[in-house]
């Protein structure tokens, strides 16, 4: 029987909360808690918060960049201990409280927001000791759990773990800019775990390379980027050499897609009326690359996340003259239009690219319009020879993105990507075709 409410007489549910402590080899950061927050203030605990949705780790992140400022790029999975139940004896409120341990690099700056009295840097013997007081309920037994950290080899698979889970979820990087992402993270930790064994380093970060590889089903780049670092980790003889190896794999992925923007931005006629859909990084960097010669942009909004708007943003920050619709006006809309130009998360030679859900329908309008469509993508997003049998799997979203309280009986189908067939696009751009 859960624990009784002074105030009501009925048992209190428990709720959940992540608690992260971040080690920086040294000391622990920890926060003293502000007379504004609702549950002990004035105490002592580490980065806290309640937890939203199922998977801790990913929260955690989440919870540590809003009160600390780090981000995950400065963040690695290092432990994660048994959940404790801890409760509020004034209150009766329970927590289930879930561990976890980050390592960040020393020295590293931190930002406390509205939570936190102040946030300090402390020996990890203050913990063992107990020596922080006041300090919320098993705010000790919670770091006992976590530490010592994990090994390097555990560490490295956990947090490149961690890394896919976040990176299936993402919703706001581009093909190009998740698959970079992925490649960051294999940097960070080659370069956290340099000094450790390189056969065993090797063995792990193999692991990671070949999950990540398989982050987004949809997309071509992060298996062309993944099966590229795998190469420079067979070949590498240490792990600084395998660093140097992956960051000129990430340089040349940047330049490609900004040689690209600026490449097609030459070829687009002046005065031109051009339609997007959504948010493709190369094609922004393409219409801000032709800001001058371009008469307006029309973008459709990209539903039902309505990326376009944030598109639609960008460009006008350039000096852009946009118009933002609805999908479901670029029929009407197309008229007006001299332009088509789709950004690709994968593009299959001879059949066509897979992108946002919508590019298709704009597509058919512009080719039944005899207007010209060019589908601009870096060569990283390109299916190569080896891998020809690509199997088309069409990613689907939430269905409370589309409608969050639909009455039951109907179903609601939030497909993510779509195959807009090449005979419907005028043609397939990448840095060395322009």
């Amino acid at each position: 029987m859960g624990t009784v409410n002074p105030s009501s007489g009925e048992p209190s549910e428990a709720t959940p909360v992540v608690t992260a402590f971040l080690w920086d080899g040294q000391q622990v950061l920890m926060a003293l808690r502000s007379a504004d927050v609702s549950t002990f203030p004035g105490h002592w605990a580490g980065i806290s918060g309640y937890l939203e949705g199922s998977d801790p780790a990913a929260w955690a992140v989440v919870e540590i960049e809003q009160e600390t400022g780090l981000s995950r790029q400065q963040l690695t999975l290092r432990g994660a201990g048994e959940v404790l139940e801890a409760v509020d004896e004034r209150s009766g409120r329970r927590f289930v409280v879930h561990p976890l341990l980050f390592s960040v690099a020393p020295a590293s700056p931190v930002c406390p927001d509205w939570e936190s009295q102040r946030l300090e840097w402390v020996p990890v013997d203050a913990l063992v000791q107990h020596r922080l007081q006041p300090a919320v309920p098993r705010l000790f037994e919670a770091f006992e759990s976590i530490w010592p950290p994990w090994s390097a080899e555990r560490s490295i698979v956990a947090d490149g773990m961690l890394t896919h889970r976040l990176l299936v979820e993402d919703r706001s990087l581009g093909a190009g800019e998740l698959a970079r992402a992925a490649g960051e993270e294999i940097v960070k930790l080659a370069e956290i775990f340099a000094d450790e064994d390189f056969a065993t380093l090797r063995k792990a970060l193999r692991r990671v390379i070949e999950d990540l590889a398989n982050v987004r089903p949809s997309m071509a780049t992060p298996a062309n980027l993944m099966t590229d670092m795998g190469g420079a980790l067979d070949t590498a003889e240490d792990a600084d050499d395998f660093r140097q190896w992956a960051l000129g794999l990430l340089q040349r992925s940047r330049g490609a897609e900004s040689r690209l923007a600026e490449r097609v931005a030459l070829r687009i006629p002046d005065q031109a009326r051009v339609m997007t859909l959504g948010y493709s990084n190369t094609i922004l960097q393409t219409l801000i690359h032709a800001a001058r010669q371009l008469r307006e942009v029309v973008v459709c909004e990209g539903r039902p996340l309505c990326e376009g708007r944030q598109f639609a943003e960008r460009l006008l920050e350039a000096g852009v003259k946009v118009i933002l619709i609805t999908e479901a006006q670029a029929v009407q809309k197309m008229f007006d239009i001299d332009l088509v130009l789709l950004g690709a998360d994968c593009v299959i030679p001879e059949r066509g690219v897979i992108n946002k859900v919508g590019s298709a329908g704009v597509a058919l309008a512009a080719h039944q319009q005899r207007k010209p469509v060019w589908a601009v993508a870096e060569s990283l997003k390109w299916v190569r020879q080896e891998d020809r049998d690509f199997s088309i799997v069409l990613e689907e979203g939430a269905a409370g993105e589309v409608w969050s309280d639909a009455p039951h009986g109907v179903s609601v189908l939030n497909v993510y990507f779509e195959l807009v067939p090449q005979a419907w696009i005028s043609e397939l751009i990448n840095e060395d075709s322009v």
